[in-house]
């Protein structure tokens, strides 16, 4: 395997926007296959082809909404570098904010204890990631509170992280619309 550069990152235009508006959670074992690159080396690091299975039903979606509240979410994806084994991995995580606290969500925020699972993640600049793909996201850090001020949080804080040897891949929206099923939590 070559590991040489072959391009730069241009400054481009200033119409960036940070934050996420939608997670897709998935189950890791329903997920059969991630294809990842195309024809040109600018495909490289793009989803091609996402292979899902349900068995709970023809009608069950592989993937559900979480809807995330505004200005408070976010994913990240830290990369490592350990010099004395010339090895690198990367830590996807992904943190999301929602208001009010009710028995659907503690029984769903539970199920995600108990689970491994995938996210693709919409940021607010309408692009999709996807985030443990390869070996999962487990549930690593929550909080449930009722908050103290007016203002403040009644609600969840969760924190899903995995581990995995690249960074997180670009999904393109068509493979959201087309080749997977999305249902509401």
């Amino acid at each position: 395997m070559t590991c040489l550069l072959t391009n730069g990152i241009t400054k481009g235009c200033r119409d960036n926007i940070g934050g996420i508006s939608t997670v897709y959670l998935a189950n890791k074992e329903l997920l059969t296959s991630v294809t990842v690159g195309g024809g040109s080396p600018e495909d490289l690091g793009l989803v091609s082809a996402i292979a899902t299975q349900s068995s709970i039903g023809a009608d069950a979606p592989a993937f559900y909404e979480f809807q995330v509240n505004k200005n408070s979410s976010n994913w990240v994806d830290t990369g490592t570098v350990v010099a004395s084994n010339g090895g690198t991995f990367y830590a996807p995580a992904v943190t999301m904010v929602f208001g009010k606290n009710d028995s659907t969500k503690l029984n769903t925020v539970k199920l995600m204890g108990q689970s491994t699972l995938v996210a693709i993640v919409k940021n607010n600049d309408g692009k999709y990631f996807i985030l443990g793909e390869t070996n999962g996201l487990e549930l690593s850090a929550g909080a449930y509170a009722s908050g103290t001020a007016f203002a403040d949080l009644n609600g969840w804080t969760i924190t899903l992280s995995g581990g995995e040897t690249h960074p997180a891949y670009e999904v393109p929206s068509t493979l959201i619309t087309s080749a997977i099923i999305v249902g509401m939590a």
